[in-house]
């Protein structure tokens, strides 16, 4: 699915800033314009060699998604109703979400991660 309003941003400064820019793509599964973030774990980011110690939290608040809360913790949730490997049958891999995403924020979400891990950065506040 191609996101349809994928702008270039600068670099994000905090957390805050850089799920602003996340969320501002809206689900990538229905489009709505109110995502949750849901932190990537598991299944193919492990398979990739990202892990998380609490599957919940997942593996660093770079690695985020926008999906609907249907998706995230409801009767179809990542997080809830479907699980990990069940939802990626479904709806796709959260490896090629995370790539979709960076391809839209204008920034490699991968590299922000390793970034932020060398470097942590300030939480801030969201909009």
């Amino acid at each position: 699915m191609k996101i349809p309003h994928c702008d270039r941003v600068d670099f994000p400064k905090t957390v805050a800033e850089h799920y602003d820019n996340v969320a501002a793509l809206g689900c990538l599964i229905s489009g709505s314009p109110f995502p949750t973030l849901h932190h990537v774990h598991s299944a193919s980011m492990s398979h990739h060699g990202y892990h998380s110690g609490m599957a919940q939290r997942g593996v660093s608040d770079a690695l985020v998604i926008p999906i609907a809360e249907h998706y995230h913790t409801g009767g179809n949730g990542i997080d809830s109703g479907y699980g990990v490997h069940t939802w990626e049958h479904h709806f796709g891999t959260q490896w090629d979400f995370i790539q979709q995403v960076s391809d839209c924020v204008g920034y490699d979400l991968i590299a922000l991660h390793k970034r932020w891990l060398e470097n942590p950065p300030v939480k801030g506040r969201r909009r």
